[in-house]
């Protein structure tokens, strides 16, 4: 039987990730301090208002966000 503290690792790991973009006329901060988990075999749905950072999120997530977006956390 395998260990439980391996088979429950999670696959995708945030900590405090933040998005933020430079403009003109100053820094607009689209994702601030996002935080969760996400575990092999489990679904999980993202879901928030219209401009609440989800395509933002996951753009950054598979490292295909656009300059001038920068990712931290």
């Amino acid at each position: 039987m395998l260990d439980d503290a391996k088979t429950n690792k999670p696959v995708l790991t945030l900590k405090d990730l933040s998005i933020e973009f430079p403009t003109p006329q100053g820094v607009v901060q689209a994702v601030k301090a996002l935080s969760l988990e996400i575990h092999k075999g489990r679904r999980v749905g993202f879901i928030g208002e219209s401009g609440s950072g989800k395509t933002t999120t996951a753009l950054a997530v598979m490292q295909m966000l656009a300059e001038p977006g920068r990712v931290s956390g």
